[in-house]
C-alpha cells in the first residue's frame, strides 16, 4: 500500500514529518536556491511517477520470489499487478501498431526499457497468483503484448543491419541489441534478468531485488537492472516462444476449468446460421429476457478464450517460423549423434524446431494446420516468393478451414439427443457433451432395452490405422472401464494426446453383471482432442495473409464469409402489397449489422471482421479501377459511379462497426477510405442523393471523432484531412442549397465543417506555445529593467512600406476555413439579392411584392421601375400603404 500510495493522483498526501537539525535549517535560508520552472517540475513529477512505478513492479516481483513461509495477501499483488498492466496498456496502444515487423515504435517511446521491464514483470506476476484461471483474457492479452515487443524489437534490429550491411558492403554484425531503444544503458548493468522468470540467476532464482521486508513498505530499486531488450535476437525470439507457450497452455487449463456439460462445448457452430436462427427463436419465446442477457454473456465469455487461444496459436507459429529462419542463416547448431546413434542431450527452452516438426505438432487439428500454412506462407512473401507461388500453399489453407468447417458441423449434429430411443440390440454411439485437449466427457444415448440397464462402461481407443472399431479390451485410457451407474449417467475420459482423434463406445450392463445385447455397443464417428477453436478467426486470418501475399481472390472469399455472418440480411417490406420497378437509379441501402450475432462476438474477431471490410473493398477498388484520381477507366461512367457506391455501403458497415467497438482511429480510416471513393465524384459536382447520404453520414463521424486524433499526426497527413472535411462540407453544402433548397440543414453543416477546422487551429496554436515562448524571449532584449542574454538576439520591428498588403491575424489561419468563409459569404450574398428585382422583370410582380414586403422596402423595389409606364401606379400604391 506504501508503493501505491504515490501512484493513486485522486487522493491528497499529508506533508511528512520530517527530523531536520536546526543547522540543516539555518543553511537552507541562508542560500536559498533558484525557484525550479514550470517544464523542470513536470520532468521531476514524470521521473519520480516513472520511478514509483518501477518501485512497485519490483515489490511485486518480490513477493513472488519470497520463501512460502512469507505472507503476501494475493488479491493486493493482484489489485496493483492489474493497476501496473493499465498503465502499460494505455502506454503501449499510442505506439503499437500490432504489426509485426515495425518496431520503430520503440525507438519513438520515451524510456521503453521501463516498460517493457514493468510488463514482463507483471506477466510473472499474474501466472504466479493464477489469474489465469480466473481472467484467462487479461494474461492472454499481456502474453501477446509482451511478445509481440520482442518480436518487433528483433525485427527492427535484423532490418536495421541489413541496411547497414548493403550501405557499406558487408554482412551485419551479430545479433545483440547495443541498447538503441532502451535508453542507451551502460554496458556495465548487471546481467541478471528480473523480467520474464525465464532466465534465473546463480543463487537459485531468487529475485535480484533485495527481501521485502528490508525496508518497511519499500523494495529497493534497481532501475530495471537488465531489460530483456537487450539480449540478443536469438534469445528474444526463444523468450517470445516461451511466453507464448506458457500462454496458450494457461488458457487451455482456464478453458478446461470452466468448460459445462451442456453440450455447447463441443463444436464451434456459431457461423451456422440455421442453428443460431432456431435458438435464438427458442430464447425468445420459452426464456425471459434477462435469462437470455445470462446465457448471451456467458456465450460471449466462451467466444472471446476462443478468439484469444486461435490468435495466441496463430502467433506461436510466426514466432517459430522466424526462429527456423534464423537457424538456417546464423546455422545453429544442431543436436550431436552419439556412437550409438541416439541424439545429444538438448536444452528444450533452446532447441529450435524444424518446419517438418512444426507441421507435425499440428498432428490432425485442421484449424492449426491453415494457421501454419498462413504463416508460412507470409514467410515465403517476405523472403521474395512471387504470389503465384504462394496461391497453392493458401488454397490448401482454405481447403483445410473448410473441411475443419463441415467436421464441426458433423461432430455437433451427430452429438444431437436423437428423438427416439433403441429399444432392442446393442447401445448406440455415446453422445458427447464436452470436450478438452486432453478430456471428454459422454452420457449414453437414449436406450431402453427390454433389460433394466444398471450401469455403464466406456470404451475408446485411437483412431489412427484402419478398419477402426472400439472392442471390449480398449480401455487403457484414463476413465474406460469404469462401471458408472445408469441413473443421472456422465463418463469422463482423460489423459488423450492433444489434436489426436479418438473413437468410443459403451457397453450396456445388467444388475447381475449381463452385458446387453451380448456385446459392446456401436462405434462413434472420430472425434479430435481439442478445444473447439473459432472457425471465423481462421477465416479472418487467411484473409489477411492473402491479401498481404496479393492473393486477392482468396482474400475476397475469405472476407465473403465474415460478410455473410455479421451482417443482417435486408428486412421483408412492411406492406403486404409492394410494387417494385425496373428503373437504373441506384438506390442506398443501409446495410445493417446483426445484432444478436455482434453482441456475443468477442472484441478481437469484431475487429477481424472490420480489417477484412477495407481489405475486401481495397481489392474492389483494385479490381474496378475504382481509384480516388479517376472517374471512368475501363468503360462508361454509370458502371464505375455504382460500383463506388456499392463499395460505400460496405463502409458504412465499417463505420458502424468502428463505433460499436469504440475505436475512433478505425472510424477515420473508414471515413477516409469512404471519400477515396467518392472522390471524382465530387471534383466533377455530380449531383446525387446516395452521394449526398454518404457524405452526411461520414461529416457526423467526423464531428465525432476526438480533435487530438485528427491533429497529432504528420503534416502532409494533417493537412490532408483538412482538405477532406473541406471538400465534404462545400459538396454538401452548394447541393444542399442549389439543387434541394435545404438552407436550414446546409448552414448547419457549413457549421460543423468551420468548427472542426477552427478547434484544428486552436490545436495547431497550442502546440506551438511552449515553441513561441521562446521566440517571446527575444522581445525582452532592449526592456527597461531587464538583462538581455549574450544567446538572445533581438527582433527589429518590421516597417510597412506605403502599398504593401496587410494581412489579418487574428482571421482564420487555416486554408481551408477560409476557402469555406469565402464560399459562405459568396452565398449569403446570392442569398440577399435572390429575391431583389432589377427593372426589367413584368411590372405585374410589384403588387405581390408590394403586398409582401414592409413599405420603405417595396419602395426600393417600385423606383427601379421609375422608368417604366405604370411607374406611377404602383408608387400611389405604396404611399397607400405606408
Amino acid at each position: 500500500m506504501l508503493a501505491m500510495e504515490p501512484l493513486n493522483p485522486n487522493r491528497k498526501f499529508k506533508k511528512a514529518v520530517s527530523h531536520v537539525d536546526e543547522s540543516s535549517q539555518n543553511e537552507g535560508v541562508g542560500g536559498l536556491p533558484q525557484p525550479p520552472t514550470q517544464a523542470s517540475q513536470r520532468s521531476a513529477a514524470a521521473a519520480s511517477h516513472h520511478d514509483d512505478m518501477i518501485n512497485l513492479a519490483e515489490l511485486l516481483y518480490s513477493c513472488t520470489r519470497e520463501p512460502d513461509g512469507v505472507q503476501v495477501d494475493r488479491d493486493m499483488v493482484v489489485d496493483a499487478a492489474l493497476f501496473l498492466w493499465n498503465k502499460c496498456k494505455n502506454t503501449f496502444q499510442k505506439f503499437q501498431t500490432g504489426a509485426a515487423d515495425s518496431g520503430k515504435y520503440l525507438q519513438r517511446m520515451e524510456n521503453p526499457g521501463k516498460w517493457v521491464h514493468i510488463l514482463s514483470i507483471v506477466h510473472e506476476v499474474m501466472y504466479w497468483t493464477d489469474i489465469s484461471l480466473v481472467d484467462p483474457a487479461v494474461t492472454a492479452e499481456v502474453a501477446l503484448r509482451l511478445a509481440l515487443v520482442l518480436e518487433n524489437n528483433v525485427s527492427s534490429d535484423s532490418s536495421e543491419r541489413a541496411q547497414s550491411g548493403k550501405a557499406k558492403g558487408k554482412p551485419g554484425p551479430p545479433v545483440v541489441d547495443t541498447g538503441s531503444v532502451t535508453g542507451r544503458m551502460s554496458a556495465d548493468i548487471d546481467e541478471q534478468s528480473v523480467s520474464s522468470g525465464m532466465a534465473k540467476d546463480s543463487t537459485g532464482g531468487k529475485s535480484p531485488t533485495k527481501s521485502i521486508t528490508s525496508e518497511v513498505g519499500k523494495a529497493p530499486t534497481s532501475v530495471y537492472s537488465s531489460t530483456i531488450l537487450q539480449q540478443n535476437a536469438k534469445d528474444q525470439l526463444l523468450l517470445a516462444r516461451d511466453i507464448l507457450d506458457r500462454a496458450l497452455q494457461g488458457i487451455s487449463d482456464a478453458r478446461q476449468a470452466i468448460a459445462l456439460t451442456d453440450g455447447k462445448s463441443i463444436a464451434d457452430v456459431g457461423w451456422v446460421k440455421e442453428l443460431n436462427q432456431d435458438d435464438q427463436f427458442a430464447d425468445s419465446e420459452e426464456k425471459d429476457r434477462s435469462t437470455e442477457k445470462v446465457m448471451e454473456s456467458a456465450d460471449a465469455v466462451r467466444n472471446l478464450s476462443m478468439d484469444l487461444h486461435m490468435e495466441l496459436m496463430f502467433m506461436y507459429h510466426r514466432v517459430c517460423l522466424k526462429l527456423v529462419a534464423m537457424k538456417h542463416e546464423t546455422g545453429a547448431q544442431k543436436a550431436k549423434k552419439t556412437k550409438s546413434g541416439k541424439e545429444g542431450v538438448v536444452d528444450p527452452g533452446t532447441y529450435i524446431e524444424s518446419i517438418e516438426e512444426l507441421a507435425n505438432q499440428c498432428n490432425k487439428n485442421l484449424l492449426y494446420k491453415s494457421l501454419f500454412y498462413c504463416q508460412k506462407a507470409l514467410m515465403a512473401y517476405r523472403d521474395d516468393a512471387t504470389s503465384n507461388e504462394l496461391q497453392p500453399i493458401l488454397q490448401e489453407a482454405m481447403n483445410l478451414i473448410t473441411k475443419a468447417q463441415d467436421q464441426e458441423y458433423k461432430l455437433y449434429t451427430q452429438n444431437t439427443e436423437p428423438l427416439t430411443a433403441r429399444e432392442s440390440g446393442v447401445p448406440p454411439a455415446p453422445l458427447l457433451l464436452c470436450r478438452t485437449d486432453s478430456s471428454m466427457v459422454f452420457k449414453p444415448a437414449p436406450f431402453n432395452p427390454s433389460q433394466k440397464v444398471a450401469w455403464y462402461r466406456l470404451f475408446g481407443r485411437s483412431a489412427s490405422g484402419s478398419n477402426v472399431k472400439v472392442r471390449l479390451n480398449d480401455y487403457f485410457l484414463q476413465g474406460t472401464g469404469d462401471e458408472v451407474p445408469a441413473y443421472d449417467c456422465q463418463l469422463a475420459v482423460s489423459g488423450l494426446k492433444p489434436n489426436e482423434r479418438y473413437v468410443f463406445a459403451v457397453a450396456a450392463y445388467t444388475e447381475d453383471g449381463q452385458m446387453i445385447g451380448g456385446s459392446i455397443g456401436d462405434t462413434g464417428k472420430p472425434i479430435l482432442a481439442s478445444h473447439p477453436l473459432p472457425v471465423l478467426m481462421a477465416w479472418a486470418f487467411l484473409s489477411q495473409a492473402a491479401y498481404q501475399t496479393q492473393c486477392y481472390a482468396i482474400a475476397q472469399t475469405a472476407g465473403e464469409v465474415l460478410w455473410d455472418h455479421f451482417v443482417a440480411p435486408a428486412p421483408p417490406p412492411d406492406l403486404e402489397i409492394f410494387k417494385e420497378t425496373a428503373q437504373k437509379d441506384f438506390k442506398l441501402t443501409l446495410k445493417r449489422l446483426n445484432k444478436d450475432t455482434v453482441s456475443v462476438s468477442s472484441p478481437v474477431l469484431l475487429r477481424m471482421f472490420l480489417s477484412s471490410i477495407s481489405i475486401n473493398v481495397d481489392v474492389s477498388a483494385r479490381e474496378g479501377a475504382l481509384f480516388s484520381d479517376k472517374l471512368c477507366d475501363q468503360g462508361p461512367y454509370y458502371p464505375g459511379q455504382m460500383g463506388r457506391l456499392g463499395q460505400s455501403e460496405r463502409m458504412l458497415v465499417a463505420i458502424e462497426l468502428a463505433g460499436w467497438l469504440n475505436e475512433s482511429n478505425m472510424a477515420l480510416q473508414a471515413v477516409v477510405q469512404c471519400y477515396g471513393l467518392l472522390a471524382p465524384m465530387l471534383h466533377f459536382k455530380i449531383p446525387s442523393i446516395p452521394v449526398l447520404q454518404v457524405l452526411m453520414r461520414c461529416q457526423a463521424v467526423l464531428q465525432e471523432v476526438p480533435i487530438s486524433l485528427r491533429i497529432r499526426r504528420q503534416v502532409s497527413i494533417n493537412d490532408s484531412l483538412h482538405h477532406m472535411i473541406a471538400t465534404i462540407t462545400y459538396y454538401l453544402t452548394k447541393v444542399l442549397r442549389t439543387t434541394w433548397r435545404q438552407r436550414a440543414l446546409a448552414n448547419n453543416i457549413i457549421d460543423g465543417g468551420k468548427k472542426m477546422l477552427k478547434e484544428a487551429v486552436k490545436e495547431k496554436e497550442g502546440q506551438s506555445k511552449e515553441g513561441g515562448a521562446m521566440d517571446n524571449v527575444d522581445s525582452l532584449e532592449g526592456v527597461p529593467g531587464t538583462v538581455g542574454t549574450g544567446n538572445v538576439h533581438t527582433k527589429k520591428k518590421r516597417i510597412r512600406r506605403p502599398g504593401q498588403m496587410t494581412y489579418n491575424v487574428e482571421g482564420p489561419q487555416n486554408e481551408e476555413l477560409r476557402a469555406l468563409e469565402a464560399h459562405m459569404l459568396k452565398l449569403s450574398k446570392m442569398a440577399q439579392s435572390s429575391d431583389e428585382l432589377t427593372g426589367s422583370e413584368d411590372p405585374n410582380l410589384l403588387h405581390a411584392y408590394i403586398a409582401a414586403l414592409p413599405s420603405r422596402h417595396a419602395y426600393k423595389e417600385v423606383i427601379k421601375f421609375k422608368r417604366r409606364t405604370r411607374f406611377l401606379e404602383f408608387l400611389v400604391l405604396v404611399v397607400q400603404k405606408h
